[in-house]
């Protein structure tokens, strides 16, 4: 009897890149069927996704993913931990056998030792750092200066929370890291066709051509998507969140925010008159700008300390290919979890994972108010799943 091998990758296709199908590529050498868990609308690093997760996913499917699932904003919009843990959760329910993500070390054997002493070191309370800062030298007493060092790197980073989370939730995942190629995470620049999805963001921004660092089949869907307007306009988001958070007076229910914290943000409402003033006048060496846009994310969006370290309740498919809805076929058979196919008002959940799933939809109302051409409310049920061959 052969074994089905089934790959899972986490990502966020913001948006999707000729980076990401070199990592689905190689996720496919070696794999009967490919499932990627996606950010929904909103993204961890703390923003609105710039095309919506519907053109995400199809973009994915288009070049290879089976499956594409959400994952939703409490988790999609979390620090590294929290976001692991939800999109390893929902990996679990489809039996995944490996794991491919897309890092700057393919030193896996470094990341398995830092996340097995991870949850058990002991990190000073010092004020002055970040606890990036504070954890990368716990490690560094325990490892060494070479093996903590992978912590400099962001994706390095979310790898070792992955582990981390399949370790906890008694996966059992072979861990395939590719080393990235051309251009840095965040930077502004075009290596060979490859360039950071915070680049290719910055030129749909300003309106420049951006196709040569995306795969050529995705160019009619990202064509039409821009000549509709169907994208983010960043204008209308930070009045957005001004608007809101200008009439909140506590935010101790928002993930990861302290005392200090809420303070800080009281105060910079006070005066910020644009999103970026407000993040800035936040931003200390202690405070990273990527905690504080989350923060403040997290706050627009009401999301709460609930969905903490907690499994995601309920899968929302967003699409398949033909050879994915097999693999559907197979899951649902075995799943302890209810599979959504096609999302409507009154379907059949429990009442915590239902109200969790209407406040996602009213959550993606409001991201298609934010688009260039906005777009009316109930988009979750009336856009219908994706279907490839």
């Amino acid at each position: 009897m052969n074994i089905i091998i089934i790959s899972g990758i986490i990502t966020e296709f913001n948006p999707f890149h000729n980076g990401h199908k070199y990592i689905l590529e190689k996720a496919k050498e070696n794999s009967d069927f490919v499932v990627a868990i996606m950010s929904g609308n909103y993204v961890q690093r703390g923003e609105p996704a710039i095309f919506n997760k519907f053109t995400r996913a199809k973009a994915a499917l288009t070049c290879g993913a089976d499956i594409v699932i959400e994952l939703p904003s409490p988790w999609s919009c979390s620090f590294a931990e929290n976001f692991a843990f939800g999109a390893i959760s929902l990996l679990k329910d489809f039996n995944v056998n490996k794991l491919y993500f897309g890092a700057e070390s393919n030193d896996i054997k470094k990341m398995l030792q830092i996340a097995k002493i991870d949850k058990n070191l002991k990190i000073s309370n010092d004020k002055n750092k970040t606890y990036a800062v504070l954890r990368k030298n716990a490690i560094e007493e325990l490892l060494g200066e070479d093996t903590a060092k992978i912590l400099d790197m962001p994706n390095n980073n979310l790898a070792i929370e992955y582990i981390k989370a399949a370790n906890k939730q008694k996966l059992d995942l072979e861990f395939i890291p590719i080393e990235r190629i051309g251009a840095p995470h965040d930077s502004n620049v075009n290596e060979n066709g490859f360039a950071s999805a915070t680049h290719i963001r910055n030129l749909i921004i300003d309106d420049k051509p951006f196709f040569e660092l995306v795969p050529p089949k995705l160019n009619g869907l990202y064509i039409d998507v821009l000549e509709q307007g169907k994208y983010l306009d960043y204008n209308k988001y930070s009045n957005a969140v001004l608007t809101y958070l200008r009439r909140i007076n506590d935010f101790s229910h928002v993930p990861d925010i302290d005392t200090d914290l809420e303070n800080r943000l009281k105060k910079a409402l006070l005066k910020a008159t644009n999103l970026e003033e407000l993040l800035m006048s936040i931003k200390t060496k202690r405070y990273t700008l990527a905690r504080i846009r989350r923060i403040v994310l997290n706050a627009f969006l009401t999301n709460n300390n609930n969905y903490i370290l907690k499994e995601v309740p309920y899968i929302n498919v967003l699409g398949f290919t033909k050879k994915g809805e097999e693999l559907l076929k197979i899951t649902a058979k075995q799943s302890k979890l209810p599979i959504i196919i096609a999302m409507k008002p009154n379907i059949k959940l429990n009442s915590k994972t239902k109200k969790l799933l209407e406040e996602e939809v009213v959550r993606n109302d409001v991201y298609s108010s934010l688009l260039k051409s906005p777009d009316g409310c109930k988009i979750d049920y009336t856009n219908g799943i994706i279907k490839m061959e």
